[in-house]
């Protein structure tokens, strides 16, 4: 990969489209070492996306992002793993090559993902 997202540059800033959002926690994954799933990530003072989840009694995931085949994928695998419903909505991702968005998708398909639209 390309060096991209590094911690403090404009480039792991939100996409200027989402300026308006307002989110109430922010995780931040690979701020400093490789991290695919937005379960490495943790937030500014230091919790984790697990964290977060339990103490909101969250149940269901819906992912977005990129990409679908890496990131995206890894996210939904894990919360899989951590019993949450896992819904990818497709429209809202991008693979880094149809192919790889193929085997991502039946990898997903298979851990009891659902793919859908938003």
């Amino acid at each position: 990969w390309p060096v991209h997202g590094v911690a403090g540059s404009a480039n792991a800033e939100l996409h200027p489209a989402l300026s308006d959002v307002c989110p109430d926690e922010r995780v931040f994954k690979g701020q400093y070492e490789a991290a695919y799933s937005g379960f490495d990530g943790v937030m500014e003072n230091g919790d984790t996306l697990w964290d977060l989840l339990d103490e909101e009694a969250i149940t269901d995931l819906d992912i977005v992002g990129l990409a679908e085949s890496h990131c995206v994928k890894a996210t939904a695998l894990d919360g899989r793993k951590g019993l949450f419903g896992a819904r990818v909505l497709l429209d809202l991702t991008a693979p880094v090559t149809p192919e790889l968005g193929e085997a991502a998708e039946d990898e997903m398909r298979t851990a009891g993902v659902e793919l859908g639209w938003s």
